[in-house]
């Protein structure tokens, strides 16, 4: 009879039953770890594909802001506002905190007020409908603002206002944002050129607007427009104080150097017309030039494009002011011209100008 196993082979079995149960947890285990690190390899380049994609839909919007920008600035070049307002609108859709767009926005909005214009022509039929949501934008620039920026928005605030006055809303807060510009930055052309054209617009004195017009003819921040507008205030009331003003503001305009429109021209050039049979408009006009300064701003005036008929007007009084300078010579040959070059001889200007002739040869 066999002895029975030994009993150690027991323990001896569970123990290599452990072991491959071991190896098999391990192997497991490592199975795992390789699953986990190919979820993450996979996380990361997935997390690296959507970064890399973020920088590139970046700069593609990038480079879409900028091309908006550019073309609205282009647009404004071009005095194409609404095509300027709407390339700025869509920048700032597409980046609504970008400060360089919100600028843009508030600069085409200014630049927009100062040339609106009412059309029949299937365009907008009040102020209203194209200032509000310009006012709108300004108003809301200008808690960020300060300095000449924040005046030059006050400015068109008011001018804003003004428009809307002009639609028959009430008269709110127009001379009184023209203050908060000036305030803001004393020397603000348009805070002091556009008050000088409220005042002018209500029918003056000349002598109230006449400060705000001088310091807005020295700035050199806009003068095109400045000239424009001082002119248009001037312009906008035929009394002989007004008519004086145009023309000694004209001169002002001339002797820095630039221009006016034909159409300026032109209404200058009436205003000289009407002192052919208005002697005390042509006292107030005389006395609102030297006589020789006259002649200066007369030859001015001929060079527009307009008539020739008007043209003589202007020749008549640098005649007439060469003779009141004492400067004889020179007032025969522009009144020979007159009586040369005339159409018939029963002209005003001919008959006046033959008188003169025979004066001044009798002298």
């Amino acid at each position: 009879m066999k002895d029975p196993a030994p009993e150690e082979t027991v323990p001896a079995r569970g123990t290599e039953r452990w072991r491959r149960i071991r190896r098999w947890a391990k192997s497991i285990s490592a199975i795992i770890a390789a699953i986990g690190i190919v979820s993450a390899g996979i996380g990361y380049i997935t997390n690296g594909v959507q970064f890399f994609s973020g920088i590139a839909e970046y700069f593609q919007d990038q480079s879409e802001l900028g091309s908006l920008m550019v073309a609205a600035d282009e647009r404004l070049t071009r005095a194409d506002f609404e095509a300027a307002w709407l390339a700025n609108a869509k920048a700032r859709q597409l980046a609504p905190r970008n400060a360089a767009a919100a600028e843009q926005q508030a600069r085409v909005a200014m630049k927009w007020l100062e040339n609106v214009r009412l059309t029949s022509a299937g365009g907008p039929q009040s102020f209203s409908d194209v200032v509000d949501p310009l006012k709108s934008v300004l108003i809301e620039r200008l808690a960020s603002t300060r300095g000449r920026e924040k005046a030059d928005l006050h400015a068109h605030i008011g001018w804003a206002n003004f428009l809307r006055h002009r639609d028959g809303r009430p008269q709110t807060d127009i001379v009184e944002e023209f203050d908060a510009a000036i305030s803001e930055d004393p020397d603000n052309l348009y805070g002091h050129v556009m008050r000088g054209f409220w005042i002018l617009w209500n029918g003056g004195p000349i002598d109230k607007a006449r400060g705000d017009l001088d310091i807005a003819l020295q700035s050199s921040t806009d003068p095109a427009y400045s000239d424009m507008l001082i002119m248009a205030g001037l312009m906008n009331s035929t009394s002989d104080e007004f008519m004086a003003g145009a023309i000694e503001f004209a001169e002002k305009i001339r002797k820095a150097g630039r221009n006016i429109d034909d159409s300026s021209k032109r209404r200058l050039i009436w205003y000289y017309t009407n002192c052919l049979r208005d002697m005390d408009l042509l006292a107030r006009i005389s006395a609102t030039l030297p006589a020789e300064e006259q002649t200066l701003f007369l030859d001015w005036l001929k060079q527009a494009n307009i008539p020739a008929s008007e043209k003589r007007v202007a020749t008549y009084f640098m005649a007439f002011f060469a003779e009141s300078a004492g400067r004889r010579e020179e007032a025969l040959r522009l009144y020979g011209e007159l009586v040369s070059t005339s159409s018939g001889t029963g002209e005003n200007l001919t008959r006046l100008s033959q008188g003169a002739l025979s004066r001044l040869q009798q002298r």
